[in-house]
């Protein structure tokens, strides 16, 4: 029998995150830390290391605390090359992208709601100067229900709705019937 050499392949081993690596891969923030060096040889480091260990950075827990954000070295290296609009908030351009998946999306239409009941009384007494004639910054509407009205039809039919009666709430006019 005659035998045969064969080459092995040494793995390399998968390199461990230290703390200011991860700071960095998540928040692009070492240098609040230390601003005088990188956590990181070179950009390629940093680069093959988010590829690396995005799946232990950007995973479901992450989804659940953070719905409609990403990891600063996501936008960096997998950021689809879409347009950004004004006034865009990072979960409208995520949605825009196909980059969250419904029960992500669930978790943000639940924050814009909760977001937009702040704003209420705020809104109710811009119309309420905008009605009694008195001078206000902004005036009715403001410009901010142009961002309103845009994701609420970012997000869908329940948004529309909420949105729709508030402003009903507010203007003291009855929703528009379908």
């Amino acid at each position: 029998m005659v035998e045969v050499a064969v080459k092995r392949r040494r793995r390399k081993k998968r390199q461990t995150l230290d703390a200011m690596q991860e700071l960095d891969l998540v928040f692009n923030r070492y240098k609040i830390f230390d601003p005088h060096r990188s956590p990181w040889a070179t950009p390629l480091e940093r680069r093959s290391a988010w590829f690396a260990h995005r799946h232990e950075i950007l995973n479901d827990e992450w989804i659940a605390e953070y719905p409609g954000m990403r990891p600063g070295a996501w936008w960096a290296y997998e950021c689809p090359k879409l347009e950004r609009l004004p006034e865009e908030e990072d979960w409208e351009f995520l949605i825009r992208a196909g980059e969250v998946k419904e029960a992500e999306k669930n978790k943000i239409l639940a924050g814009w709601v909760r977001k937009l009941h702040l704003r209420k009384g705020y809104l109710r007494m811009i119309y309420r100067h905008h009605l009694e004639g008195i001078p206000s910054y902004p005036e009715w509407p403001p410009e901010e229900l142009e961002n309103w009205h845009r994701q609420a039809e970012l997000l869908g039919p329940a948004a529309v709705r909420e949105l729709k009666g508030i402003l009903a709430e507010i203007t003291g006019q009855k929703e528009e019937e379908k």
